[in-house]
């Protein structure tokens, strides 16, 4: 059996793009899901700021 040096150098290449691929993705998920829970908390306070808000006008 040869072992075919163009066929492995494709393998390691495809190995380390993958790897850079799954690194991105996962720095970019980590990224999107602390976006996603600034987002929410935001809403969260400004929506319990304006419910007392106007709870306390109603009063």
């Amino acid at each position: 059996m040869k072992v075919n040096l163009k066929n492995i150098l494709i393998a390691v290449v495809g190995v380390v793009v993958l790897v850079i691929l799954i690194r991105f993705a996962w720095v970019l998920a980590g990224f999107l899901i602390k976006l996603v829970f600034t987002v929410l908390i935001l809403a969260l306070l400004i929506g319990l700021g304006y419910y007392f808000y106007t709870q306390l006008r109603r009063r």
